[in-house]
């Protein structure tokens, strides 16, 4: 319960700040509900503007209650449900969690889902389970577009936080279970780590696997404190998470449907050879009936979410792959046929997902073509970040 008319300045200061040096990042930015109209004037689209909760309902009798139209009309374009605070103090259940979810994405918001275990439950060794049940209670059947927030209850605000090892531990168990409810579209959910999350520690936290993303709490109050935090992920946390480029290591992601299966195949087994992580979002097995945007579009949030360095998509001529890998935030796709292309997609435009015809092209071209758009690194010249930032405030206007 932070926020009066005083600190839309803050906000103004990190709108500015990401105006002049685009962070390699979503910047969401969470006022009380008697900022937000102008909370989203000032962001002017240079940051995303959310709603701290909302009702389950869409009008009536709910005096001082906000229901997910509401924030919608009032500017913004996320909610946060299920806020530890609001499990605590409120009584918020599992069902409860759910149900303002399902309303929040009905409105056209997006979403951030959170869990956390207490210090006694870390205690007794059921953390893990206890998190479980919570986001398998917690996650509506049917939600478009959400994230996930992982708040071990025990360290917010306390300047305590667990060792690197309890988060990756968390953060893997919690892509396990959406892997094994929703299958492939598992891989593309983006998991937040909130949590006493400051300048000082955000750099080790943000580069740990799985981590992507923060919920940050009392560091957020304060423009530089912000600040200081995304100048340790804007260069430093993005270049550790792509130090595998031109490496072995290198985490990519792989998808075709029928038009493109017998070149993934191949260019998977190469890959693999090499040393490459690959993960394959299918299809496993030819299907001559089956539609680019079945594994593409798991692929593009995958891509988006932060779960892979780079991507490879892949149909009969790639226009498809690419046209569905670009219907997703932060995908920036490009279907390409040359060299030079696959080189300065990357260097001017950070292209992050090469997308390929499986009919159109051979074997020998495809694999060079990978490779140097593996090998290629973003510029991070300022004429090129500026594009990035203009892009992604179309795709805010347009969420």
């Amino acid at each position: 319960m932070n926020g009066l008319t005083a600190q839309l300045r803050e906000i103004a200061a990190v709108a500015a700040s990401v105006t002049a040096k685009p962070p390699a990042a979503d910047i969401l930015i969470c006022p009380p509900a008697t900022l937000i109209v102008r909370a989203a004037q000032v962001a002017a689209g240079r940051i995303d503007i959310g709603g701290q909760d909302c009702h389950t309902g869409v009008a009536g009798a709910f005096t001082g209650d906000i229901s997910a139209q509401m924030l919608k009309d009032a500017g913004a374009s996320w909610v946060i449900v299920g806020h530890s605070e609001r499990r605590q103090q409120h009584g918020d259940t599992d069902a409860l969690v759910a149900a303002k979810a399902s309303a929040a994405g009905r409105a056209g918001l997006q979403v951030i889902i959170c869990i956390g275990e207490t210090q006694s439950q870390r205690g007794d060794g059921t953390a893990l389970a206890v998190c479980g049940d919570q986001l398998a209670g917690s996650l509506p059947e049917g939600l478009a577009s959400y994230s996930l927030a992982y708040e071990p209850l025990w360290a917010i605000g306390s300047g305590h936080i667990p060792t690197s090892q309890q988060i990756e531990e968390m953060h893997a168990h919690i892509r396990d279970c959406l892997e094994r409810r929703f299958g492939p579209d598992g891989r593309g959910v983006r998991i937040l780590y909130g949590g006493s999350v400051k300048p000082s520690n955000a750099r080790e936290i943000l580069s740990l696997p799985e981590v992507g993303g923060a919920l940050i709490g009392g560091a957020s109050l304060k423009a530089k404190d912000f600040e200081g935090i995304l100048q340790a992920i804007s260069i430093d946390v993005f270049e550790q998470r792509r130090a595998g480029v031109g490496d072995s290591m290198m985490r990519i992601g792989i998808g075709a449907d029928h038009g493109g299966f017998a070149l993934k195949e191949t260019i998977t087994q190469s890959l693999r050879s090499r040393g490459y992580d690959i993960v394959d979002f299918g299809a496993h097995r030819l299907n001559p009936t089956d539609d680019y945007p079945e594994v593409i579009v798991p692929l593009a949030r995958a891509m988006a979410a932060g779960q892979l360095e780079r991507a490879v998509a892949l149909c009969g001529s790639g226009v498809g792959a690419s046209i569905a890998a670009n219907k997703i935030p932060g995908v920036r796709a490009g279907l390409i046929h040359d060299v030079f292309s696959a080189r300065q997609g990357v260097e001017d435009d950070d292209m992050n997902v090469l997308c390929l015809g499986g009919k159109v092209i051979g074997i020998a071209l495809a694999l060079e073509l990978i490779e140097t758009f593996l090998n290629a690194r973003f510029s991070g010249a300022p004429r090129h970040r500026r594009r990035l930032a203009e892009l992604r405030a179309l795709e805010h206007e347009e969420t």
